[in-house]
């Protein structure tokens, strides 16, 4: 019997896991670190546990899971057009993750996101701790400043310290009846490159791990208090959407095709007349005589600037809807893989991989509202994976396009499916 049927390899395997999401270019500290070594390595250890399995598939029972397979193709494909064979090798290695957790015991995922997200909530305490510690004068920011790198707006909190968590922009607390600002608190990232990463990489597993896991309630209350105090904005659109899908759940549920295809139409026709005006935002250079709409024109600022970002990703697209946008320089392109989900893939590969990508959406969201729940909890986290899928693929994609991303909604397909085959 080979090594994949034994403890070693299962440790291995949720290791492995884990050091992707904490290796990723979407943590802060990977940017001080060689990115190439990581890469070789991670790919030799995905390799090397692929080859001691001997239950691996490429083609499986499912069909979303084969079309999400399907559609990485197309995607490692549509980077011939600019003959780029890094990208090329990074979509054969999303190929090889998809091909590895489908060949896993699903226990295994689930210890992997259990174990995930208790190191994640750890290390937002820790970094709610520094920052609040240090804006409220306690002293527990002391314990931890040394890893904590903050230099932003021309405030340092510790710009010798190693850089492993950071805080990226100011939320302020203006108090009219005195005329200042009394408390001045940053947003919260942690170990990502930005808040916006959260909803991506936090709540959208735990969303997963509520539906389809045993998570101690006491894990997820810990991990939804760190999110709320991490003062995200993303995380706080989540929040209140899947609130509003909980209370409208029976109504949503019944339209969701007609939801998903009004959204697509909405963000296409608004993104594109917003565009110039939000494009040319530049928050940097609001000058306003009150100090106490700087925080407000940085956040409407921010959603402009998405927006324009949205309505150029879709303007972008129908340069060349048949294979995607050829550019000269890749640089360039990248400006554009941000947004929809939907419209990413049709600029990284054209019309085939954008109708692909909507009729996944199409296939979990169907398969999402057929699932039985049978507490709050599997509920909840139904309508947290929804808030998640559509942030994903209508709006903001930053994180969920990744390969975490795509590794995450490959296991929420895994998961949905092997429901599905337990309902039977």
């Amino acid at each position: 019997m080979l090594i994949n049927s034994s403890k070693i390899y299962d440790f291995l395997a949720v290791i492995f896991l884990i050091l992707v999401f904490l290796l990723s270019n979407h943590i802060y500290y990977t940017k001080f670190l060689p990115q190439l070594p990581i890469f070789i390595f991670l790919g030799f250890y995905l390799v090397l546990l692929l080859i001691f399995n001997n239950k691996f598939k490429i083609i499986t029972d499912s069909n979303i899971q084969n079309l999400l397979l399907i559609l990485v193709l197309i995607l490692m494909l549509g980077e011939l057009k600019h003959f780029n064979l890094i990208k090329m090798l990074n979509w054969v290695v999303i190929s090889l993750l998809l091909v590895f957790l489908w060949s896993i015991r699903s226990e295994l995922i689930q210890s992997f996101l259990k174990r995930y997200l208790i190191l994640v909530s750890i290390i937002l305490f820790i970094s709610i701790a520094v920052m609040y510690g240090y804006y409220l004068e306690f002293n527990t920011y002391k314990y931890f400043s040394y890893i904590f790198h903050y230099d932003i707006y021309n405030r340092t909190l510790n710009s010798s310290s190693l850089p492993i968590l950071h805080a990226d922009s100011w939320i302020n607390d203006w108090q009219p009846e005195i005329k200042k600002l009394t408390v001045i608190m940053p947003r919260i990232p942690a170990h990502f490159h930005q808040g916006s990463l959260l909803s991506a990489y936090v709540l959208f597993p735990l969303g997963i791990s509520m539906l389809f896991s045993k998570l101690n309630s006491k894990i997820i209350f810990f991990v939804f208090v760190m999110l709320l105090l991490s003062l995200t904005a993303s995380v706080y659109s989540i929040f209140i959407s899947s609130i509003f899908i909980y209370l409208f759940f029976n109504l949503i549920k019944k339209f969701n095709i007609f939801i998903i295809i009004i959204g697509i139409l909405f963000i296409v026709v608004f993104s594109l007349l917003i565009r110039e005006i939000g494009y040319q935002v530049d928050t940097n250079t609001i000058d306003l005589p009150n100090n106490h709409l700087i925080n407000y024109f940085l956040r409407v600022g921010s959603g402009l600037y998405r927006l324009g970002i949205l309505g150029n990703q879709v303007y972008m697209f129908f340069h060349n809807p048949l294979i995607g946008p050829i550019v000269e320089d890749y640089r360039i392109l990248n400006e554009f893989l941000l947004g929809s989900f939907i419209f990413t893939n049709g600029i990284r590969a054209g019309i085939l991989a954008l109708l692909l990508t909507i009729f996944i959406l199409f296939a979990i969201t169907k398969r999402l509202f057929l699932i039985k729940t049978n507490s709050f909890r599997q509920k909840y986290g139904i309508c947290v994976i929804y808030s998640c899928l559509l942030q994903m693929f209508l709006y903001q994609d930053f994180g969920y396009s990744s390969t975490n991303g795509i590794v995450l909604l490959s296991i929420l397909i895994l998961f949905i499916n092997k429901q599905s085959e337990k309902n039977i």
